[in-house]
């Protein structure tokens, strides 16, 4: 969807099919599929004034991570060439769970396999998203004319 989205970025996809990679990572910072995650501290600290004691159960709001202006310039921005950036606390590239390093992999060949059609490809309607939840997000309907 970004891709359709961001003006001669399905072109630049034609051209480069490796920009797929870039292209799954700025998606996975700009719109992660899980907004919300948990974790346990494994070592005590203090954040922002707040004590955790190592065990404590912490939820990390990756969406408002991503979005972190001292973090990333730009934030709201959906830019492939950002600069050298930290990597999304998501999951995907660079993640060592192997399944998620899975999906963002086969996302990125997904998007090399239609690099030649997609510069012809145009929204022919309302993109309809899954109902809302503080945890996951996703798309229900992504109409498209190749």
């Amino acid at each position: 969807l970004a891709t359709l989205r961001t003006p001669g970025l399905a072109g630049r996809l034609a051209d480069d099919p490796d920009v797929a990679d870039r292209i799954v990572a700025e998606t996975l910072r700009t719109a992660p599929p899980v907004h919300l995650e948990a974790g346990r501290a494994t070592a005590g600290q203090t954040v922002e004034g707040t004590a955790i004691a190592e065990g404590d159960v912490v939820v990390v709001a990756l969406a408002a991570a991503h979005r972190d202006p001292e973090v990333f310039a730009e934030p709201d921005r959906f830019d492939v060439d950002r600069a050298a950036t930290p990597a999304a606390l998501t999951s995907g590239f660079g993640h060592s769970d192997g399944l998620e390093e899975f999906a963002a992999r086969h996302a990125a060949a997904a998007l090399r396999a239609l690099a030649d059609v997609l510069p012809g490809t145009a929204l022919t309607g309302p993109v309809v998203r899954r109902r809302r939840s503080p945890v996951l997000r996703g798309i229900s309907r992504c109409p498209v004319e190749i």
